[in-house]
Parts: C-alpha cells; structure tokens; sequence
C-alpha cells in the first residue's frame, strides 16, 4: 500500500509544485527540479495520475524520488504528532547509497556532464556505450595526445575498448541500459558485486548493436549477461546480441528495470548478483534442452522438462519468470534453425525473411487476427496500455506496423517487409482467425447489452445494460473505427436528457417527446430507426437540427454530409458512420431513395472492388438515417412510410443565437445529456421486457422501443403512440398529396360511397378532375395508359386505406377497379 492515499498526495503536489492542468484523471504540474537546473522547463514535465495514484518526472527519474522526500516533508511539517509519525513516516528515511544514486543521476539530461562527474569514459567514438572507470579497471591509453580514447589512422576504427582494459577470461560483462541503471546497480548492490563482472551501459536508448563491429575482444569475455528493460525495444535489442554472441545470456528482473527497485524494494537488489547465476543457469538449461532436439517443435513435453529441472535448482523460482525466460529462447531457437546457420552472424547479415519472422513473431506476442462479417482481415493489437483494432489493409496499420518494425529492428524498413508481412498477416487472419461481426459507434453484443464507442485514444466504450451504464477501459472486439469520428465526452451518470429541449427549435411538447424519444433510439443498435425527415422555410434551423443530433450522437468532424448521387460513394460513405445526416435535400432520385430504404432496414449492399479484377466488396449495413430540406424531400411512398417528419417554423426575429455559443454551451451540457441518456435507456430495456402492445405501426420495433422509452421518460406508452399515429397520419396525407393521381382520387369520391368501372374509364375521369385542380396532365408523372394508372394507384393502396378509401379491382375477362369510400355509410 502507499504510503500517501491519491488526496494527500494531490494535496502536497499542489503545495509543492504550485498550479496544475486536469485532464481526466491526470493531473500535469511544472518540475520545480527541472526549472532549477535549468533542464527541462516545459510546463507538463511532471504528472500524476489519481486513478491510481503515481507520479513521475518524465524528463529525470531522480526527479521523482526528491519530490517523494518533499511530500513526506510536507506532512512531517503540517502534522507533528508522534501518533500520526509512527504511523505515516516509518519510511521516510532514504538509506545513504539512495541519495548518492540520486546525486549521481542529477545532470541525467547531459550525458556528457554525467560522464565527467562520475568519472566515466566511452568506449566507442560515437558514445553509444559507456563504462565507469576507477580501481578496478586499469585504462591502457591508445594516444598521447590530450583524452582522445582512439588512435588517429586512416584505416577504419574499429570500438576495442576491451583492449584497454585489464580483464580476466573468466570475467562476464553486464550490459545495462542507460546510466541509471548503472547508478542504481553501483549504489545498491554489494561491495564484491564489481569483482565480478564489467557493468557497461548503453546511453541513448537500446540501439547497441548497429553501433558495434564484431570485435573480438568483445567476444573473449566468458560470458555476456544482457539485462535490458522489460519493453519491446529492449527484448527485441536483447534478442539481436543474444543472436550476434552466443555466450549471452537474457536476465529478466522481477521489475522492469533497476530504477523501480528505489520505490520500495531496495532489499531485493542486494540478491542481484544471485538473480544474474540463476537466470544465466536457467538460460543454460533451455540452451542445451533445445540442442538436443533433431528438428525444433513447440511441444509442450520440453516446457516441462526445462520447469522441473529449474525447479529442481532453485525451488524459490516464480513460474512466470521460467515462462518468460523459455518464450524468449525459443524464438531465438527458432530463429536459429531457420536461418539455417551458426549464431555469429552479425544483426546487419540476418537475412530479410528471418527479419520478417521475428517482426511477425513480435506482433503475435499481445495481437489477435480475426475477419470480420465481410471477409475484411483484422488484428487487435496492443498499443502502450490498450488494444486498438485496425484493418490489415487500412493506411493506418501500414504506418503502426513501419514504426514497430523501426523500434524492434532498430532500422527503417524496406517496402517489400512491410508488404509481406502485411500478406502474411492477412493469410493468418482470414484463414487461421475467429469471425467478428465489427460496428461502427454502436453495437449490440446480446439480447439486453448495447455498447457506445466514446472513440477515444484509449478505445473506452459505454456499456449498457439492465442493471446500469458504466465506461469501460478494456473493451471486446466490438468496433471499427474511421476519419469520420470525432472523439464523445465522457458522460455523468447524474444526467438529464431533457437540457438537450433548449437547443432544438420545436413548436409543441408532442414534437419534444417525439425528438427524444429518437434521439435516444439513436444510441441503441439493432432494429430499423425511422428517418428523420426535417423541413421547414428559410430561417427555421433545420440545418442546426441535424448538426446537434448529429454532435451529440455520432460526432463527426465532416459534420453533415452532402447527398452524393453515385450510390457507390453514397453506400461507401454510408459504412464509415453510423448517423448518416444530409444537409439541404431538395429531391431524392429513385436509386438514393431505394438505398435509403435498404440501409435503413439493415441489408446487404455491394460494389465492384477493382476494375482490374472481378471481386465485390460487400456491406452489410444498418444505419440511422436524416435529411432536412424546405420541402419534403421524397414523393415515394416506401420513404416516407419509413420517415417521421418533423415540421420546424421559422425562428422569428430577436431570437437568433451565434452559432459558436450554442455550441459552446452544448459541449458544457452534453455530459449531462449523455448521462440522462444512458440512463433512460437502462430503465427502457426493463420495461421493454414486459412491454405488450395491441396494436405496432410499420416501424414495429422503433413503435416498441418508442413506448418504452416514454415511460422511462416519465410520460405515458398512450402519449407515444398518439403522437407518432398523429405522424403516421401525416406521411399518409404527405404521400397522396405528393401523388398528382392521389388528389384526383380524393377529389372523386369526395362525395361517393364507391366507383366502379374500368382503368381507361377512370383515367378520362381523373382527367377530368385534373383540369379542375390545375394539374398539368402533361407532367411525367401523370399516367399516360390505363396500366400506368392502375400501377400507380394501387402503390398507394395501403395509404389510401388510412385515409378511408379502400381499392380492389377484378381479374380475368370482367376487368375492373373499384374504390369504395368508408368514411361515408350508404
């Protein structure tokens, strides 16, 4: 346990390093260390987490530790008495080789300074590899002339510093990374530990062995004991040494390098010497294990051999620590035998299809290779401390993999390694993976669990569910992600949907009912969501409308889109998102509104993938679709039986607001929003469940769905379906009216019980009635046959039936149509 809770530290860190910036849990303050010493003076060089609860100094770890000793000070001085000392500050003390270690590591950010107060040389030309000087090593010159460590020759110059030293054959050299870890081993571990082996370390970073020749003094020391940090640069780099000398041996500490043990553990460093013979002898082990097997084979029975022997050696040793140890000689093994030769091949001579299988390997080691319901390969992938799902194929993944390569290699590398393992990967992933179905924004994973992507850089989700809403962290294989998503606030659970009323420009309480219900249907997947269908006169904020539905929804930095009128582009656009809104729609042609009936519904959709090859490239998608325009945008029926219309009016003069403080202002609320949303969706998914209606509109689901989320609403199932019947109502007199044919039918039997006869009969009298109403029989959409007329009729059959007119017609040679009208009784 700390010592401090996450309060009492925060508290002292703000005494101590004065003004700080929130950004979710972490707290960013000023190094007052680092202004003092004239380093680092950024104002975000210091951070503390409060989730949970650790800080650090990212520009000189020795930083941390003098801040630790501040907040002790902090409390020693706020709270005095011997109760609260005897229990908080039983640690405060630092031993003395600590505080020399942190002397030491002071100038950490100018290698140079650090090298001539420590008294410490270069063993090569570019100072890549550093030993400390003093007693023990007796430094042989190799020029006169001032400190200059290389002879001046024209022939190439090769880093020999071994021959200037005094070693024994029986030495072993310990190859740490960076100076403090060579600090932290000087200061804490035993007097006789530096009789025994040669600490050399490393300065900037891992990169060692493109730095290195094979040197053949290097070579003669008995062993190499290669003690890297716990990171993927530093195994990979350990790897490569491992492979160039093959006395080496790979140590793993219990920690992920030798600065953590100043945290807490220093009395385990003191058995550091013991650590470095048992990994080295566990290393023999493996080594010799793996000798004796003909062809190489991941079979279990050696894992347990290799575990009993350790065991038998050393029966204080963690199984994880054995685990990791024989995981890492493995691929060595295995990279070993595929290349097929000795294990002194330099790291610049392994061969690129040897380079191809470590990077595969690497990835493999925290990755996942799926497809998902579209054939489209996959991988889940750790990145620092969270998975991100990424498409094989996207641009995005090729960058990630080039710089994965550059840290484990330590070299930019070629286009045709990135390719093939690239082709590799996909072959794994589409024949050897799982089938994911992948979302966009939201998804639903069971019956009664829907999930929210905030698309975040850590890849947090919402998810919902009967017994409440959480955020959570570690999220399954549920979404894709693309450029048209913008990142969602983190919501509150203490939230009140209905603040989102105020920036929306509705006439009547049953509009506002309406919008929220499908405002909240817009966060849950899985059944057809009506269009929203905006119109109104210039001036009535339809565009806006769309936007903070848009904005609170399904965030997107594109905004609203444009109506594209190739149905490939639109379909293509359709899948990046899930709100898919258009701005300013003034018609729909037949193919947009057949898509848009089709998407809505949730099918499967496809398009050439290349002209130069002959396979489709499929989508299979639902979406929640909107449209704004002066007019109703479509006169097909099939579209507006899908669409709930919202009617807006004009805002009147004096009550315009800028458009940067509504939106302004929205972003303050919408945390609240969202929270008042999830929570009226947990209470919907309980009374979903013993929810029974008589009687479901077309949109059956969404009628569902609708009554539900009323009463968690607080109103009442009743107020739900009247006021979307009073919608439906509306598209059915929208759809005749819209129909120059159906006006004319109206107009007929306006004061008729029926009407019999036949499709040329009842063409000449809805002529006739067309003249009477002005409408232009020459229009393209007025029937020009008798068979035209009748298809376009019955189109309207069930739109007719809602308004009281009821169509038939008879069969065979007694040809006929016959309307009756029974809103009047005969």
């Amino acid at each position: 346990m700390p010592i401090f809770s996450a309060e009492e530290r925060l508290e002292a860190l703000k005494q101590i390093l004065g003004d700080s910036k929130k950004s979710g849990n972490e707290y960013t303050f000023a190094c007052k260390y680092c202004k003092q010493e004239g380093g680092d003076t950024r104002e975000d060089n210091f951070r503390f987490n409060e989730a949970d609860n650790k800080y650090d100094c990212f520009a000189n770890k020795a930083h941390t530790y003098l801040i630790s000793n501040d907040i002790r000070d902090y409390f020693t001085k706020k709270n005095s008495t011997d109760d609260w000392r005897a229990k908080k500050l039983d640690l405060i003390d630092l031993p003395d080789r600590v505080k020399i270690y942190l002397e030491r590591v002071k100038y950490i950010a100018n290698p140079d300074k650090v090298a001539a107060v420590n008294n410490i040389k270069w063993c090569n030309r570019n100072k890549v590899l550093a030993i400390p000087v003093g007693d023990r090593y007796k430094l042989k010159p190799l020029s006169d002339k001032g400190d200059r460590w290389f002879p001046k020759s024209n022939k190439k110059i090769k880093p020999s510093f071994c021959a200037a030293l005094d070693y024994k054959s029986q030495d072993s050299l310990l190859l740490l990374e960076g100076f403090t870890n060579l600090f932290a081993l000087q200061g804490l571990v035993d007097e006789n530990f530096s009789s025994k082996y040669y600490p050399v370390c490393s300065v900037h970073g891992v990169n060692v062995t493109s730095k290195l020749d094979q040197d053949i003094h290097f070579k003669n020391f008995n062993r190499i004991l290669i003690c890297l940090d716990h990171d993927n640069p530093g195994i990979a780099e350990a790897i490569k040494i491992k492979m160039m000398y093959p006395q080496a041996s790979i140590i793993f500490l219990p920690v992920s390098d030798l600065n953590m043990y100043l945290e807490g553990e220093i009395e385990n460093l003191q058995k550091f010497s013991v650590l470095l013979e048992r990994q080295s002898h566990f290393s023999k082990i493996a080594e010799n294990l793996f000798f004796k097997l003909k062809d190489y084979d991941i079979d279990t029975n050696v894992w347990k051999e290799f575990k009993s022997i350790c065991n038998k050696d050393y029966d204080d040793t963690q199984e994880n620590e054995l685990q990791l140890i024989f995981d890492t000689l493995k691929r060595i093994e295995i990279d070993k035998r595929n290349r097929k030769c000795n294990s002194s091949i330099a790291v610049g001579a392994i061969p690129g299809n040897d380079v191809l299988s470590f990077v595969i390997d690497s990835l493999f080691s925290e990755s996942k290779l799926f497809y998902d319901s579209t054939n489209e390969p996959y991988i889940r992938i750790k990145i620092k401390d969270h998975y991100e799902t990424c498409s094989l194929r996207s641009k995005k993944f090729k960058t990630l993999l080039s710089g994965l390569c550059w840290e484990m290699l330590g070299k930019r590398s070629s286009p045709e390694l990135i390719n093939q393992a690239l082709s590799i990967l996909e072959y794994k992933a589409l024949f050897e993976g799982e089938e994911h179905k992948l979302f966009v924004r939201v998804a639903k994973r069971s019956s009664d669990e829907y999930w929210y992507d905030l698309a975040d850089n850590k890849w947090k989700a919402v998810q919902v569910t009967q017994d409440g809403w959480e955020v959570i962290e570690q999220v399954p294989i549920l979404f894709k992600r693309y450029s048209q998503q913008s990142v969602q606030v983190i919501p509150e659970h203490n939230g009140d949907i209905k603040l989102i009323l105020k920036y929306l420009n509705l006439k009547d309480k049953k509009q506002e009912l309406l919008v929220l219900v499908i405002i909240v249907c817009g966060f849950i997947y899985g059944f057809p969501h009506p269009i929203v269908n905006v119109y109104g006169p210039q001036g009535a904020a339809k565009s806006t409308f769309l936007k903070i539905l848009k904005n609170l929804i399904d965030p997107s930095p594109a905004g609203l889109n444009t109506l594209r009128s190739s149905v490939n582009d639109l379909i293509q656009e359709m899948s990046h998102q899930w709100c898919c809104f258009y701005d300013n729609v003034s018609e729909l042609s037949d193919q947009c509104s057949d898509t848009l009936c089709r998407v809505v519904t949730g099918c499967g959709l496809t398009k050439r993938e290349l002209y130069t090859n002959d396979d489709d490239v499929i989508y299979n998608i639902q979406r929640f679709v909107g449209i704004n325009g002066i007019n109703i945008t479509t006169k097909k029926s099939d579209v507006l039986e899908r669409s709930i219309l919202i009617e807006l009016e004009r805002i009147s003069d004096g009550n315009w607001k800028r458009e940067d403080e509504l939106y302004k202002q929205l972003e303050l609320d919408k945390p609240k929003i969202l929270g008042g949303i999830f929570n009226v969706i947990v209470k919907a998914i309980n009374i979903k469940q013993n929810l029974k209606l008589e009687k479901l509109e077309r949109m059956a689901d969404f009628t569902l769905w609708g009554c539900a989320i009323a009463e968690a609403l607080g109103f009442t199932k009743e107020d739900f379906l009247q006021t979307y019947s009073s919608n439906v109502d509306s598209q059915n007199s929208e759809v005749i009216s819209t129909s120059l044919v159906g006006d004319c039918v109206i107009k007929l039997m306006e004061d008729k019980s029926d009407w019999k006869g036949s499709a040329s009969d009842l063409r000449k009298e809805l002529q006739y009635i067309a003249k009477e109403l002005n409408i232009d029989t020459k229009d393209s959409e007025w029937p020009k046959g008798a068979n035209k007329l009748s298809e376009s009729l019955f189109r309207l059959k069930v739109n007719f039936q809602n308004e009281g007119i009821l169509l038939s017609r008879g069969h065979g040679k007694a040809r006929y149509i016959l309307i009756k009208n029974s809103n009047i009784k005969e």
